[in-house]
């Protein structure tokens, strides 16, 4: 470990496209991270983060200034590529939303089914039977007189 490196900020320094290309390659090439770290004085995260950087953009992303853009320069809204992707984030969205209702009704419904005490006695099997089958249909007028003749 450094010495004092505990006792004062770090300053922050500027490193030429260059510098930060050879790293980048030194590492890709297949170097100890720490041990370059330690030669050229710059903390492992920054030299992994531009190691990727440069896989994934080439050059070009290396010389993209990090941090917060100044006020006034935000970057602009990504825009959707295309119709679908929106719909698509708009039903992923959905789904999600019903996935959390879906389980919290299960989790609802299990803690009722626990709560519910045990039923003894009558009706304990379920609702009482229908009054239809207990009790005798009235005869309508039409109905009387077709069975008259039996």
């Amino acid at each position: 470990m450094r010495e004092g490196s505990k006792d004062k900020p770090r300053e922050t320094r500027e490193h030429a496209i260059e510098f930060k290309e050879a790293a980048a390659q030194r590492l890709l090439a297949g170097e100890s991270g720490t041990a370059l770290s330690r030669e050229l004085d710059v903390r492992r995260s920054v030299l992994y983060r531009w190691r990727d950087t440069y896989r994934n953009e080439g050059v070009a992303g290396l010389s993209r200034r990090r941090g917060m853009p100044a006020r006034g320069h935000r970057r602009p809204p990504k825009i959707p590529r295309d119709r679908r992707d929106e719909r698509i984030r708009e039903l992923e969205c959905l789904l999600g939303k019903q996935a959390a209702e879906l389980d919290f009704f299960e989790q609802a419904f299990r803690v009722l089914n626990l709560a519910t005490p045990a039923k003894e006695g009558p009706g304990a099997n379920g609702p009482t039977p229908s009054s239809s089958g207990s009790a005798p249909k009235a005869r309508s007028a039409s109905n009387s007189s077709a069975n008259s003749d039996e």
